[in-house]
């Protein structure tokens, strides 16, 4: 059963309902790319929430995920050509880009948050596209793959992670003070071939090893092997067939509402445009 809510409950919904429509539009694109090219995808996190509980997106959600498997996720990149409405950006395409899975983004647009605030990068709408890796079944194997992730992470991001405790804080500035700055990328791609040592193994589970607090999340080895199609909002996209086991191990109880402060916009971006590009002369 499909949740009611009240929408004039949220804070500049106009704003973030343009936005939702704006991010749908990108998914479209993605959706029609990945079946011309024989990849699988499906929707991801708080997006299979919606589509499962609200028919669409979360009424206060700002973003939109999609998820695969490592081997498509590298064939996606490998065949996206940019084109003058949507680019394609990574740390691979942009240095200053400080996160481990990709977005495709919307020329023209803006969507700034304070973390990309004098960077050296494009700032439009996005969807975000996270790759899926394979667990070792061995506990101390899965903590060295936890620990090649971190690294990973550290390497790719080059600043000190600010709210995982204060012993990785401090293990974490460490590592990067020690660490050549022109030598960051090369270390980034060595601990990535180790996290994904494991994906030829199609019996292990999964993880998402791009943001530490999904890092411990393993899901069942086939989840992105059968994937549906779903109806989000007015569009037909793939969703995983299995999308309750998925949404218990990330949010427990999920057809339960969060309290009420809780539901604002999660990325707070500082400035959004839907007809124009991000400069720092053009903050407004």
């Amino acid at each position: 059963m499909i949740e009611k809510f009240d929408y004039s409950k949220i804070e500049n919904y106009d704003e973030l309902r343009k936005l939702q429509l704006t991010q749908i539009e990108i998914l479209r694109v993605i959706h029609n790319f990945c079946m011309k090219n024989s990849i699988k995808y499906s929707i991801g996190y708080g997006n299979i929430l919606g589509a499962v509980r609200h028919g669409g997106f979360i009424p206060w959600d700002d973003d939109l995920d999609i998820c695969m498997l490592r081997n498509d996720y590298n064939k996606f990149i490998e065949l996206w050509k940019d084109t003058d409405e949507y680019i394609l950006q990574n740390h691979d395409t942009d240095r200053d880009f400080s996160q481990s899975f990709t977005k495709i983004r919307k020329r023209n647009t803006a969507f700034v948050q304070e973390t990309d605030l004098g960077k050296n990068y494009h700032k439009g709408i996005f969807v975000d596209v996270f790759p899926f890796d394979r667990v070792p079944e061995n506990k101390l194997r899965q903590k060295k793959q936890l620990l090649d992730a971190m690294l990973y992470n550290l390497f790719v991001r080059e600043y000190i992670p600010t709210n995982n405790g204060s012993l990785m804080q401090l293990g974490s500035s460490l590592i990067l003070k020690l660490s050549k700055k022109n030598k960051l990328p090369l270390k980034a791609k060595r601990y990535l071939k180790k996290i994904c040592k494991y994906n030829d193994n199609t019996n292990l589970k999964l993880v998402d090893m791009s943001v530490v607090n999904t890092m411990r999340m393993h899901y069942d080895k086939n989840l992105l092997d059968d994937i549906v199609d779903i109806k989000f909002e007015d569009t037909d996209v793939k969703v995983l067939k299995d999308y309750d086991s998925f949404l218990k191990i990330r949010y427990g109880n999920y057809m339960k509402l969060p309290p009420e402060e809780q539901q604002t916009w999660y990325h707070h971006p500082v400035y959004v445009s839907f007809n124009k590009e991000y400069g720092e002369d053009k903050l407004e």
